[in-house]
């Protein structure tokens, strides 16, 4: 059911937290994969990035 008396705002509003909710779950999941990657095949995924990306940009941990 389509409500008439939406006006564009909200319409608008619902897109950006459709958006909002799509990249936190694909954050979540994306998270939740790289951890589960790391405990069973004992690769530390997210130490492999964060070494590359701080390697890249100069940045010392």
């Amino acid at each position: 059911m389509i409500d008439k008396k939406n006006s564009p705002r909200d319409i608008h509003i619902l897109h950006i937290t459709l958006w909002y909710y799509v990249i936190v779950i694909s954050y979540v999941i994306w998270t939740t994969c790289t951890i589960l990657y790391d405990v069973v095949y004992n690769i530390p995924v997210l130490c492999i990035i964060h070494k590359t990306v701080f390697d890249d940009t100069g940045i010392t941990m």
